[in-house]
């Protein structure tokens, strides 16, 4: 079995045009350092079952894709999705 590293799964998610789904914190770092992974939603719901992640997701998706459609890093939970956006200098801000 081959195991990948975030960095690996992040190029590889940029190559082929997908967007990494997580709960790490590595990943939204390497996304706000580097800007890879292009596209991040990142999961803030601290733990939660499978059945209540997938529901999360569901009733979101549509809200996520579109998200995409103005930026490139967002934070789903079960209260709020967020947009957070690059500012000039570069850091970013949420709304």
């Amino acid at each position: 079995m081959r195991f990948l590293v975030g960095a690996q799964i992040a190029v590889l998610a940029d190559q082929d045009g997908r967007v990494v789904v997580n709960k790490d914190r590595d990943f939204r770092d390497g996304h706000l350092l580097s800007g890879s992974p292009r596209r991040l939603p990142v999961v803030a719901t601290g733990n939660i079952t499978n059945a209540a992640l997938s529901a999360l997701f569901a009733a979101n998706l549509d809200a996520v894709l579109t998200a995409f459609d103005e930026v490139a890093f967002v934070e789903i939970g079960p209260g709020a999705l967020v947009l957070h956006r690059p500012r000039e200098d570069g850091r970013y801000r949420s709304s």
